[in-house]
């Protein structure tokens, strides 16, 4: 009978799910099915190894216990309180806990030990008792070694690494999750080396090494597919949060939907709460009312530390309704809710969806700051940089802050993560042809209704924030009517300024709340609540060349490169004899020399010849007759070899030179 024990025992050790069960079934033919040693094995492989907590528990509660002070009737209890747990059902995981550490202490079992600390390391996290479940997961390590037990000794590491992830220590989890990796390879147990693998692919998704998490969750899948584990669903769902992040909605999309019906029908609460949330979220850009449902459908599941994601995801879809109080609302209760649990990873999620939820952008500032300094401290690198875009989007922020969103945008697209761009901003681009754009997509001249009030903006624009006289503005406007009355000219203007307002400030009515400041004697547009490439050169440009003068020269080419891509053309070239444009155009064309230069010198003086060859044609098309740049372009092509384009480059060169009489 001991060898038919030890066999299947081996069986369930190596994870081969079919053959363990079959040899429990057939030492039911020996003991009953009542016999707790014989309802724990099999309720350890429908919960560890199979991956359903609903079969397991039903295995489970077939055990006839006595006194309670057996190993057998000590595991059966800590396996039913673990059960109870991935079920969401806190009462029953807490009292089924203290009988198991109660039986297990009376069987002065290790292996009862660590199973009974690990049951009541579940309550403590259920009720936030981060201390507790700290100190039970260490004892239940303890016991596990001392026992020997290699499946209880990767179950607790894998265990203990979700609770360091929890408190964001990745460098923790990680360790832990090593050894797990290795002893579930060394004992061949296929489905705990696919859990590990996620578990592991988890932390360093947290600090955006995104391609090595993926591979892992896709070898974790292809791992549990073969062997028949509905843990598949663990892959699945981090999987599908590499998707969301990536801004691949509907792979995102396809991996939540499958995790759902699994993780609802075998009970993994922990999986079926995060799926929802991720799929409310993915919605929520599509069909907000779709993603509030689902993500008032987790918030119903969720319980004990679960509850964050829920009230994130219904903070989102809320706020994708439209209704930002209520959002806010929730996301406080998630901020409530993580910090409860020490969950660090959810108070920074909190605290951006507070910040998106705000009327106030001071606050919103506050609220950004604080979670990318905790972005920061895990080491989560692109979930940093993307509250840097954000807080580059604020009104009123500093050169310098800007530019460090301009570069963390940059970061993110290169590693092909969304920066989280509002739907809904507003874009007008001046340098080459005036256009502006809503939501991405470029205003048709119809939704104008009037070519003055564009003029208008157009105007105002190459004020530069500066107020216009409202007798200038329709002097310029208006001059052929000066014979219809001035009340007439003044209804024009204040027609025009109304679809400007409706134009850039969307669905705010509120004139105090407008970029558009008026009064009863000027206008002007605030530049600092609208996003305009002129702007947004002069900043970047400006910067740069300061950090290049300071000898920050790489931070400042990098700035300098992003500045002279954003030069599409002249200011308002499309429209360039209105005499009121030509200051701002030469402002613009003349800063944009300077960074042509700036980076043509810095890469002549790095032997990149190629590029700064582009930048000298560039120069030129642009300045025909700036002779230093000549100069060097014919220096550059003849350092490159290219001796007919520098002959050429030379007979253009005198050709200019000749023009000017020099």
């Amino acid at each position: 009978m001991s060898g038919a024990w030890a066999k299947a025992d081996s069986l369930a050790a190596a994870g081969d799910i079919d053959a363990s069960l079959a040899a429990y079934r057939d030492l039911a033919t020996e003991v009953p099915a009542t016999h707790p040693g014989l309802a724990w094995r099999l309720g350890l492989v429908h919960y560890l190894l199979r991956g359903s907590p609903r079969d397991a528990l039903d295995c489970l509660s077939q055990a006839e216990l006595s006194e309670e002070d057996t190993a057998d009737e000590a595991l059966v209890l800590a396996w039913m309180s673990s059960a109870q747990w991935a079920l969401g059902d806190v009462e029953a995981c807490a009292s089924l806990a203290l009988r198991a550490f109660a039986a297990a202490e009376r069987s002065a079992d290790s292996s009862a030990l660590a199973a009974a600390h690990v049951a009541l390391a579940f309550r403590a996290m259920m009720t936030g008792d981060r201390p507790g479940n700290s100190t039970h997961y260490t004892k239940a390590l303890r016991f596990a070694e001392a026992a020997q037990d290699s499946v209880q000794v990767i179950r607790v590491r894998m265990n203990r690494a979700s609770h360091f992830m929890d408190e964001a220590c990745v460098d923790e989890a990680l360790e832990d999750l090593t050894v797990a990796v290795a002893e579930a390879e060394r004992l061949g147990n296929s489905v705990l080396l696919a859990v590990s693998l996620t578990n592991e692919g988890d932390a360093l998704s947290t600090t955006g090494r995104l391609d090595e998490a993926a591979e892992r969750f896709r070898r974790a899948i292809q791992i549990c597919q073969e062997a028949g584990s509905t843990k598949i669903c663990f892959p699945l769902q981090s999987l599908g949060e590499v998707y969301r992040r990536r801004a691949q909605p509907a792979l995102a999309r396809a991996a939540y939907e499958e995790v759902i019906p699994i993780a609802e029908k075998h009970g993994h609460l922990q999986v079926l709460v995060p799926a929802l949330a991720g799929l409310a979220m993915v919605l929520a850009d599509s069909d907000s009312a779709a993603a509030l449902a689902v993500a008032k459908r987790a918030r119903a599941e969720a319980v004990g530390p679960f509850i964050t994601v829920a009230l994130l995801a219904m903070a989102r879809a809320t706020l994708a309704e439209g209704d930002r109080e209520r959002a806010a609302e929730l996301a406080e209760e998630a901020q409530c809710s993580a910090r409860a649990h020490r969950d660090r990873i959810g108070v920074a999620r909190a605290l951006e969806l507070q910040a998106e939820s705000c009327d106030e952008w001071e606050r919103s500032g506050r609220y950004l700051t604080e979670a990318r300094s905790i972005w920061r401290d895990i080491g989560a690198v692109f979930d940093a940089d993307r509250v840097t875009v954000a807080l580059g989007r604020l009104p009123m922020v500093l050169t310098e802050t800007y530019t460090d969103a301009t570069l963390a945008a940059q970061r993110l697209s290169a590693a092909g993560l969304s920066t989280g761009s509002p739907a809904a901003t507003t874009t007008i681009r001046t340098l080459g042809r005036f256009e502006v754009l809503v939501a991405g997509k470029p205003m048709p001249p119809s939704a104008w209704q009037s070519r003055k009030a564009r003029d208008l903006l157009r105007l105002l624009v190459s004020r530069r924030g500066r107020p216009a006289m409202r007798e200038e503005l329709i002097e310029l406007l208006w001059a052929d009517e000066r014979g219809s009355g001035p009340d007439k000219r003044a209804h024009r203007l204040a027609v025009a300024l109304s679809i400007v307002r409706g134009m850039l400030d969307g669905a705010k009515q509120s004139c105090t709340d407008s970029v558009v400041l008026a009064d009863g004697s000027s206008v002007a547009l605030d530049v600092t609540r609208t996003v305009i490439d002129l702007e947004t050169f002069m900043r970047q440009a400006e910067h740069g060349l300061r950090l290049c003068r300071d000898g920050h020269l790489d931070e400042g080419r990098a700035i300098l490169a992003s500045a002279e891509r954003l030069y599409t053309g002249d200011f308002l070239e499309d429209e360039p004899y209105d005499d009121w444009s030509t200051i701002p155009r030469e402002q613009a064309r003349a800063t944009y020399l300077r960074v042509g230069r700036t980076l043509a010198d810095c890469a002549r003086h790095l032997g990149q010849t190629d590029e700064a060859i582009h930048y000298l044609l560039r120069i030129l098309a642009m300045d025909a007759y700036d002779e230093q740049s000549h100069r060097h372009l014919i220096d550059s092509y003849a350092q490159a070899g290219r001796h007919g384009e520098a002959r050429r480059a030379r007979d253009r060169y005198t050709a200019a030179m000749r023009e000017i009489g020099v």
